[in-house]
């Protein structure tokens, strides 16, 4: 089974997916790491979160975070049911961060003037001076 935002991430129509494996989406060097996470399942029988690689149709590649469960039938696991998340969004705001966070602190430990932050009652919370 596959929703429309499956289609949509991978670039595949719902005929092409329910005809694949998850191998045939993700790198072979990220098959360990899939391999792994089945086979905690299976001991454990607990969620499992991971982040993987998928290759979507036109052969670019997508970090997703991974969700899944056993899925059961008469008490046997019969299948994993999970969802994909698309990291990209929450990826790139992270490097943003990090870069704005680098820009203010090399400003701050280079400038020439004195550079001060404080909160709203005035009590220094920084400072660097030359």
């Amino acid at each position: 089974m596959v929703n429309k935002a499956g289609e949509n991430l991978l670039g595949y129509s719902r005929e092409e997916i329910l005809n694949m494996s998850v191998f045939d989406v993700v790198p072979v060097s990220q098959f360990p790491q899939i391999g792994e996470s089945l086979k905690q399942k299976l001991t454990d029988h607990a969620q499992t979160i991971y982040e993987v690689e998928d290759i979507r149709k036109d052969g670019t590649h997508v970090l997703v975070e991974v969700s899944s469960r056993l899925v059961y039938e008469n008490g046997v696991p019969v299948g994993a049911q999970g969802t994909a998340r698309d990291l990209s969004e929450r990826r790139n705001a992270e490097v943003a961060v990090r870069e704005s966070e680098e820009r203010f602190r090399n400003l701050f430990e280079n400038a020439r003037d004195t550079v001060f932050t404080c909160d709203l009652e005035g009590n220094y919370l920084d400072e660097c001076s030359w």
